[in-house]
């Protein structure tokens, strides 16, 4: 019998603010996500750069002094020396080209991290439209600034310019007693 009740009943109203609330929050931690993702990718591009450098680094000094093993068992002929030879030449290159994946694979986190932020703030501002024009919102405040004489609902008045006032001095008259000007 329950299940016949369901039908019959009438839907509870939207709870507003539990809803705004609740998309303020997913707002809130898609913009923390996003400047942790920033965060990150400033970190790992400086940890690859660093590191591939080291690894460059210790592969030069290795060539330099002749330290690596020999490929083959004669002697160092032009194919081995050119073999040893290209890390040197080619590292530089590598480097940029690991450290820029690395700033693609970000991006495109941060990107679709981004896309949802703006999904979310689209929604809460569709949201926020949806109850304006439930609650009447715009004819309420164009009627009270029409027909209402409260001041504070009404756009502000500025007054007339008027000379700026500071407070007077009080001099001092050679007989030692005060006058003001």
């Amino acid at each position: 019998m329950f299940f016949l009740t369901r039908f019959f009943r009438s839907e509870a109203e939207e709870d507003y603010e539990t809803i705004l609330s609740n998309l303020q929050l997913d707002i809130q931690k898609r913009q923390v996500q996003l400047s942790e993702i920033r965060l990150r990718e400033r970190r790992a591009t400086l940890l690859v750069t660093l590191y591939t450098l080291a690894a460059w680094g210790a592969y030069i000094s290795l060539w330099y002094f002749g330290a690596l093993p020999h490929l083959s068992r004669q002697r160092s002929n032009g194919i081995e020396k050119a073999a040893k030879g290209a890390p040197v030449i080619i590292g530089p290159i590598f480097i940029l080209f690991v450290r820029r994946i690395v700033q693609i694979w970000y991006k495109r986190k941060g990107d679709a991290e981004e896309k949802t932020l703006q999904h979310l703030m689209k929604q809460q501002r569709s949201k926020v439209e949806e109850i304006k024009k439930k609650t009447n919102y715009y004819t309420t405040r164009d009627l009270l600034q029409r027909f209402d004489d409260t001041p504070g609902l009404r756009q502000r008045v500025v007054p007339a310019l008027t000379q700026p006032k500071t407070p007077q001095r009080l001099f001092q008259a050679s007989n030692g007693s005060s006058i003001t000007p």
